[in-house]
């Protein structure tokens, strides 16, 4: 089970992945529009910290002990 913290780290991860995902779908090719894509991807390095997903679910188990 996660811990609060945890909880909204992983799911911080899973609305930003959709975020870019639905403006990827848009399809659109403005430089502002792909600096927007590369920031939240740059977020979700580092909210992962880069890791596996097998990796960052092990990792958010053991910060919620």
């Amino acid at each position: 089970m996660l811990n609060h913290d945890q909880h909204s780290r992983y799911f911080n991860i899973v609305a930003i992945e959709y975020h870019v995902d639905q403006m990827q779908k848009l399809g659109l090719n403005s430089p502002s529009f792909f600096k927007c894509i590369q920031k939240q991807n740059s977020a979700i390095k580092r909210i992962t910290k880069d890791l596996d997903p097998e990796f960052l679910f092990l990792e958010l188990v053991e910060l919620s002990r």
